[in-house]
């Protein structure tokens, strides 16, 4: 079976021209190569650059070089030795390229979320936000509702929870399926 190969068994049968050999190895290597990449670029850089990207890029060079003899590996350590070094090369000249030409992002001045976030809603803005709201909120029971309209009109929760005879928790829960609603809501307009 192919899942039960060793890394030089499917080398071996990839330099033979067996494509389904080398898509072997990716799936191996690929997501622990992955989360190396994105650990290594960190929040910082992972805005710019893709860790797909890098694995893609990183795999390339290792099936190029070792096609062309100029890599040599002997056993399973190897290929992952060979497989990281290279992935952390790839990130090493990622994170250089990005960092050239005042592509740094620690001295990027234009921030699309802080500009939006930092000026006031229009009141056609907050017009449709409270349409959107006032939508969302019909899905819950009366009793939710108002503790949504109290929320919104700057109660805290102990001061709902009291009015409405109920415990904070009770509060937390009904805001938090509040919250996931207009979540699943924003991803459905992104998608």
């Amino acid at each position: 079976m192919a899942g039960d190969e060793s890394p030089e068994a499917l080398l071996a049968r990839w330099r033979h021209g067996d494509q389904e050999a080398a898509t072997q190895l990716y799936i191996r290597f690929a997501r622990r190569l992955w989360f190396l990449a994105s650990r290594h670029l960190g929040e910082r850089w992972r805005r710019r650059v893709d860790p797909d990207d890098i694995l893609q890029s990183a795999f390339r060079t290792f099936f190029r070089r070792t096609r062309e003899g100029q890599y040599e590996v002997s056993d399973a350590a190897a290929v992952a030795y060979l497989l990281v070094r290279i992935t952390l090369h790839k990130v090493a000249k990622a994170v250089e390229r990005e960092g050239m030409q005042k592509r740094d992002p620690g001295r990027e001045t234009y921030d699309e979320e802080a500009r939006l976030a930092s000026r006031a809603p229009t009141p056609e803005e907050e017009a449709a936000l409270a349409d959107e709201v006032q939508c969302l909120s019909q899905r819950f029971p009366e009793r939710d509702r108002q503790i949504l309209a109290m929320h919104f009109e700057g109660g805290s929760n102990r001061a709902i929870a009291s009015r409405m005879g109920i415990s904070e928790a009770t509060v937390r829960r009904v805001l938090e399926r509040f919250r996931q609603l207009v979540e699943e809501r924003l991803g459905q307009e992104e998608g």
